[in-house]
């Protein structure tokens, strides 16, 4: 049985290598590059699709024994080729989403199996409780991120470093801490207490740290970042992206608090590309203030609501779920015309990113029809 198993995950990396030839990932590379590189000229912007079954965290597929690890690898070789043969700027890489509130179980959360997720029930339910928050302490179990490693560890093993593997970069420190205490608690302690607070996020990025760079190890020069959506690769050495979308229910004044944090991890892994669903528009003046921040995804937020705002060259991320073409057509004239560094992104468009209503299934012909339509509109807005 593991001799069947192994030769099917050869024969797909076979596949995926013959349609993904040097010369392809070369010429994707370089665009992915060119967007990175602020001394460069701003050339053609990267158009990327998804690859998965199901949009990015709506489910979280199990991988706590090697069983589940082998079901999901195999998935995710079978996802990366039956896109294979339309030729947008994805490059090969396996990924996991294993949740995005891991590193509070590190400090006390307990990991719940619910509808096919890996949530965290808050713990803290006063400020007193949060000012008890103990220090973060490595030498000690933490079973949700080892499932983590060693799932890693099993996906590298069984490829022979054949095709990168993302990093599992979870939510920032404050989106990790705000799910961590109890709603009201954690609004009233940002306000009541801001010192209470950083300590505390301090403490979080204690463990970010180290559950990213004990990904490293396992992963040595096979481990690739990306920044929030599974598909969209970020160039070596480029920095690393942060997810916090509670930064669009906070004033400016509270999310200023937090700035120093970003300082940090941007010494620590490269600068930041900040991630949030929402609308956190509002922020935009003080992220363009902070220079560790050099890219911006907001997810859910039309062009025109933020892009007049930018003010100092930053790479943007396109929004991933669209209505309609006409929503991409304005938004892509937009980027134009404020000379923005953008990358466009689709996760879900009208009906063409699956088979009528299942979500758990896509339909290649539909998806090039899709990736075909948007190079167009996105090339005559760039042009």
């Amino acid at each position: 049985m593991a001799d069947q198993y192994g030769k099917r995950i050869q024969t797909l990396l076979d596949r995926i290598e013959e349609k993904y030839t040097p010369a392809r990932i070369a010429a994707a590379e370089q665009k992915w590059r060119n967007l990175w590189d602020f001394d460069t000229p701003f050339q053609q912007p990267p158009i990327t699709l998804h690859r998965g079954r199901r949009i990015d965290g709506v489910i979280q597929y199990p991988m706590e024994t090697t069983e589940e690890r082998r079901r999901l690898l195999e998935l995710k070789l079978n996802d990366i080729l039956q896109l294979a043969d339309i030729e947008d700027d994805f490059l090969p890489v396996l990924h996991l989403d294993a949740g995005a509130y891991i590193l509070a179980e590190v400090f006390g959360g307990e990991r719940v199996r619910e509808n096919n997720l890996y949530v965290i029930s808050p713990f803290l339910m006063s400020e007193e409780e949060i000012a008890a928050m103990p220090e973060f302490e490595p030498e000690r179990e933490h079973c949700y991120a080892q499932m983590v490693f060693d799932t890693l560890h099993f996906f590298r093993e069984e490829t022979a470093g054949r095709i990168p593997i993302n990093l599992h970069t979870p939510q920032g420190p404050l989106e990790t801490f705000s799910c961590m205490c109890e709603s009201s608690c954690f609004f009233m302690a940002l306000l009541d207490d801001p010192v209470m607070v950083t300590a505390a996020l301090d403490k979080v990025i204690d463990a970010y740290i180290w559950y990213v760079r004990r990904q490293q190890e396992i992963l040595g020069d096979n481990a690739r970042f990306n920044f929030a959506m599974s598909y969209t690769p970020r160039p070596r050495g480029t920095g690393i992206g942060v997810g916090e979308d509670v930064m669009a229910t906070i004033s400016p004044e509270c999310f200023r608090l937090t700035l120093p944090l970003y300082e940090r991890i941007a010494g620590t892994f490269g600068k930041i590309l900040l991630h949030s669903c929402g609308n956190p528009v509002h922020q935009l003046p003080l992220i363009m203030e902070t220079e560790a921040i050099s890219g911006i995804h907001f997810s859910q937020v039309e062009a025109e609501e933020f892009m007049p705002g930018i003010s100092r060259p930053i790479v943007v991320q396109s929004r991933n779920d669209w209505t309609d073409f006409r929503q991409l057509t304005r938004y892509a004239q937009v980027a134009k015309e404020c000379n923005i560094r953008i990358a466009y992104q689709f996760q879900s468009l009208e009906q063409f990113t699956q088979v009528g209503e299942d979500r758990t299934r896509y339909d290649p012909a539909l998806m090039r029809e899709l990736f075909l339509r948007a190079r167009e509109i996105i090339d005559a807005a760039h042009c």
